[in-house]
C-alpha cells in the first residue's frame, strides 16, 4: 500500500456470511476505480464459517485489504469498530450483501475528492421513498436534514463520514443496544456541523439473504427510531410528517411483505407489533385507514 492514507475506507462488518462476503469483495476489486485510493477494512464479528479462509485469498492478492477478527460477537458494536479500524481520509461502511452499481465507485471517489472536510458529507444510497433522487442537497440543521432522508438513516449502508468525524463521538456506542446507533451518528453530526451535504445516488444494488431478520423488526424501526428522534427533538411537525412516512412506506410494506412470506425468507420477531403500532399511531387517523388497506388486501388478493 502506499505511504499515503486512501481516500476512502470501505468497511464491511460480517458475521457467518462468507459467500455474500466474497461476492462483495469480488465486486469492489474487480471495480476499475480499485486502487491504492481505496482501502477495504473487514471486520469479522467472530464468525465459525469459512469466512477467514475467504478473505486470506483476497489478503494475499491486495494489500490494501484490512481484516480484524473480534475475540467474540460483539453485535452492533462492529460497526462502530470496523470504522474506527480504517484509515482513509472517508469512512464508509458497507453491507456484505451490497454490489456497487457500474461506475458508482469512482463517482463516489470523485465526490469524496472535491468536498470540503470541514462539511458534513453523507452519501445515501437511491430509494423508492427517497425524497430527492439523483441530486445533492444542502442542509443546515437536523429538521432539514430529516426532512430529506427520512427513515433512510437506519440503514446502516448508508453512513459514511470523515474520518476525523469519528471523535465527534462521546459515546458512539449509547444506542447499540437499541440497534440504531447509526441514526445517533447521522443525527450528532448533522447537530454538530454548520452545513451538511446529501448526496442521492443508485450507488449499490442490494442481494438479500436467504434468512432475513432474528430481532424485533417494529421495536427497533418504530419503537426505537421514534425514540431516538425524540431525544433529539426534531421539530413537532418533522416529527409527525416523519412518523406517516415511516408508516406509511415502511410498516404497511413490512407488513405485507412478511403475511406474503410462504418461503419463510423472513424471521423476525413480530407477535408485539399490534402493540407496538398502536403505542405510536392510536390518534391517527391515517393508520385505521392503512390498517383497512392491509386488512382487505390479505383477505382479497394473494400475492
Amino acid at each position: 500500500m502506499s505511504n499515503n492514507p486512501p481516500l476512502l475506507s470501505i468497511c464491511i462488518p460480517t458475521y457467518n456470511r462468507a459467500d455474500y462476503l466474497k461476492g462483495a469483495l469480488e465486486n469492489i476489486t474487480s471495480d476499475p476505480a480499485f486502487d491504492n485510493s481505496v482501502e477495504i477494512v473487514i471486520s469479522d464479528n467472530a464468525s465459525t464459517d469459512n469466512t477467514y479462509e475467504v478473505v486470506h485469498e483476497y489478503c494475499s492478492k491486495y494489500d490494501n485489504i484490512l481484516y480484524f477478527r473480534n475475540k467474540e460477537n460483539v453485535r452492533d458494536k462492529n460497526f462502530f469498530l470496523a470504522l474506527s479500524r480504517a484509515n482513509g481520509k472517508y469512512v464508509r461502511l458497507f453491507n456484505d450483501t451490497l454490489r456497487f452499481s457500474e461506475g458508482k465507485l469512482q463517482r463516489m471517489l470523485e465526490i469524496i475528492s472535491q468536498a470540503d472536510d470541514s462539511k458534513g458529507l453523507f452519501l445515501f444510497n437511491d430509494s423508492a421513498h427517497t425524497i430527492v433522487q439523483n441530486k445533492c442537497v444542502k442542509t443546515t440543521n437536523i429538521n432539514s436534514f430529516l426532512n430529506h432522508v427520512s427513515y433512510n438513516i437506519t440503514w446502516i449502508a448508508n453512513f459514511g463520514c470523515w474520518k476525523s468525524d469519528l471523535m465527534l463521538f462521546d459515546n458512539p456506542e449509547r444506542y447499540s443496544s437499541l440497534q440504531l446507533s447509526q441514526v445517533d451518528w447521522f443525527l450528532h453530526l448533522t447537530s454538530q456541523r454548520s452545513s451538511v451535504y446529501v448526496y442521492f445516488d443508485g450507488w449499490f444494488n442490494s442481494i438479500p439473504p436467504l434468512h432475513k431478520g432474528g430481532y424485533n423488526l417494529f421495536k427497533v424501526f418504530v419503537d426505537n427510531y421514534l425514540l431516538i428522534l425524540k431525544r433529539y427533538r426534531v421539530s413537532f411537525v418533522v416529527f409527525e410528517i416523519e412518523k406517516y412516512r415511516l408508516f406509511r412506506y415502511f410498516v404497511l410494506s413490512w407488513l405485507l411483505r412478511i403475511h406474503y412470506d410462504t418461503n419463510n425468507r423472513f424471521t423476525f420477531i413480530t407477535n408485539d407489533k399490534w402493540w407496538i403500532l398502536l403505542k405510536h399511531y392510536w390518534g391517527c387517523p391515517y393508520f385505521y385507514i392503512g390498517i383497512f388497506y392491509y386488512k382487505f388486501k390479505t383477505l382479497f388478493f394473494t400475492k
